[in-house]
């Protein structure tokens, strides 16, 4: 019989927790791991995942020796992260270990993404699982639909109200996935009872006293100032429910003939805002409409004609009023308007795909659309780290020319632009000075050479939006003998984060840098190398375009010593009589 003489499961893990935490070095060989599914029970000892087989055998080493029973696979499923095990978690929500609980959505995901399955399974893989492994479609309120507080592969759930209104902010949790952001969505709208809305500090209002009501859309408007937060009330009475009406000019900036407006409502109880043109007909063809059911805020987008236009605000469900009775500070509701000019095709404009844009979208247009498959938002609120992630593993067909130390490029004097999507990892692990507490190694690196700048030089990540690791090696791919490193600090870039690495070179020296990046970290960067570079007019030692008095000055100001304070017009690392030959010679305008 094995350990424990097989006791219940429960009772198993915590022995097995226990026992890994005492246990400093297995006494179970891994010769028998190799062969077989970890989470089934089959003939012969071990099993397929090295990890878990060894751990499974550490605590009850018959797995190994005898046979992987159904005990072992019990073992393995409450306690290894792999790809179907319980313990992993859904595979549509976000936790730290790695793999997901379904086998098959796992292995689809972790062939797109191996992080997923080799780090931890974040919120890009619970957004390709939403894309990859969605299921049977249910419509709000359908009791089959899942829990609304649960990530699940099947879009809505079951609460018909709180689904309602998530996916009136995320129309994609009713369209493709419930996942950990249509969950996180619910945790904020869908508030038990109803919420209470409080207005911002001085905030401006409709202009009426409660309970005076007005309900003709013919009414004066409330000239809207956009960018700013209102609150105010929307009462219904036993006769009649408020109506609210504000006026604002959406302006066409860009002259592409439209204009993106953008409405955030929340209210006490459930309340709608809508757009309608300047002669306030009948609003039940508004191009926009936001409308709240529970707690909000709701945030609604839409691109329109340019001009005037009023915004009716009212309680009830669109476009009915509301016959529930509500008084002032019960039918409070608070809203911001705002208009911008991201309108038409943004897929092929702005930026990298593989770095942060404010802007949505992004300059590739297939990757683009790609990536805005999977989430959307990429494609309306921002081109975000999220998405540059998604763009580096979804749209990359292969890596940089740079990716391996020795297909390293040339560093130059000024900015040096670098692709870190589709790299791979090339280089050794960080030794104790690049790693002193035993921090992550990088997982991803590009090579560049340093070579043909004198003089104090700065290696930095400033001029990008990523700042990973540099580190300097001694030339030579084979036996890399590495030298001075540093990550990202704090006021390194005009107080900003970034990494830096200041080094005092000769026309001499040549090195290799090293760029690699953390787990997490997404998007391409910048090398900005500052120096004096090597041949043309290197005599012009204050680089103002001629070899004159200053540049002689600084050859006998620091004569004999170091070039920290400059002086080496060879860039040989010493100031003496070859620097003023080299200056003397070069003398008058640079050509």
């Amino acid at each position: 019989m094995h350990f424990l003489n097989r006791m219940s499961s429960p009772l198993r893990v915590v022995v097995f927790i226990a026992w890994a935490m005492v246990l400093s070095v297995s006494t179970v060989g891994s010769a028998q791991c190799g062969l077989g599914d970890c989470l089934a029970a089959h003939p012969g000892g071990g099993c397929e995942d090295l990890g878990c087989c060894e751990s499974v055998c550490a605590f009850d080493p018959p797995c190994c020796d005898v046979g992987w029973d159904a005990g072992c696979a019990s073992t393995a499923d409450s306690t290894c992260h792999i790809c179907g095990s319980t313990v992993s978690g859904t595979c549509f929500g976000v936790h730290s270990g790695p793999a997901c609980d379904d086998l098959a959505c796992c292995q689809t995901v972790c062939a797109v993404d191996p992080f997923c399955c080799a780090e931890t399974w974040d919120g890009i893989c619970a957004l390709y699982a939403g894309n990859l492994c969605s299921t049977t479609s249910y419509e709000c309120g359908d009791p089959a639909a899942g829990d609304c507080a649960v990530p699940h592969g099947n879009p809505a759930c079951a609460n018909l109200d709180c689904c309602t209104a998530v996916c009136q902010l995320a129309p994609e949790c009713c369209s493709a996935t419930w996942d950990f952001i249509c969950v996180a969505l619910s945790q904020s709208v869908c508030v038990p009872g109803g919420c209470t809305v409080d207005c911002v500090p001085d905030a401006p209002s409709d202009g009426e006293l409660c309970p005076t009501s007005n309900v003709s859309c013919l009414q004066a408007a409330v000239p809207l100032t956009l960018d700013l937060w209102y609150c105010a009330d929307a009462p219904v009475t036993a006769t009649s429910a408020d109506l609210d009406l504000y006026s604002f000019n959406a302006i066409d900036s860009d002259g592409d003939g439209l204009a993106r407006v953008t409405l955030t409502l929340q209210s006490m109880m459930p309340t709608y805002a809508a757009l309608v043109s300047t002669a306030c007909g009948s609003w039940t063809a508004s191009p926009l409409v936001v409308q709240t059911q529970l707690c909000g805020p709701v945030t609604v987008q839409a691109c329109v004609t340019p001009g005037a236009w009023k915004l009716v605000v009212r309680a009830g469900q669109f476009p009915a009023a509301s016959t529930t009775l509500a008084p002032c500070g019960e039918s409070r509701y608070t809203f911001i308007a705002t208009v911008d000019q991201v309108c038409g095709e943004v897929c092929g404009t702005g930026g990298s795909c593989f770095a942060e844009n404010t802007a949505p979208g992004c300059s590739d247009a297939a990757c683009c659309e790609a990536v805005c498959l999977i989430d959307p938002l990429c494609c309306s609120n921002g081109w975000d780290a999220p998405c540059a992630k998604l763009a580096g593993v979804t749209c990359t067909s292969g890596p940089p020319l740079n990716d391996a130390c020795a297909n390293a490029s040339d560093l130059v004097v000024g900015d040096n632009p670098y692709v870190m999507a589709g790299s791979t990892l090339d280089g050794p692990p960080l030794n104790s000075v690049c790693s002193p507490t035993g921090a992550a190694n990088v997982i991803r690196d590009v090579w560049f050479r340093l070579a043909n700048v004198h003089g104090s030089v700065t290696v930095s990540t400033c001029g990008g939006t990523l700042h990973p690791l540099i580190q300097f090696y001694e030339v030579g791919c084979a036996g890399l003998i590495p030298l001075s490193c540093a990550s990202a600090q704090l006021g390194v870039c005009s107080d900003l984060v970034g990494t830096r690495i200041d080094t005092q070179l000769t026309c001499a020296s040549q090195l290799l840098v090293r760029v690699g990046i953390l787990p997490g970290m997404v998007g391409d960067g910048n090398i900005r190398v500052t120096g004096l570079s090597c041949g043309g007019c290197m005599a012009d030692l204050n680089q103002d375009g001629a070899i004159n008095g200053a540049d002689l000055a600084l050859v006998v100001g620091n004569w004999g010593g170091l070039p920290l304070n400059g002086g080496d017009a060879n860039g040989d690392g010493i100031i003496d009589g070859s620097d003023l030959s080299s200056l003397l010679g070069a003398w008058g305008p640079c050509p």
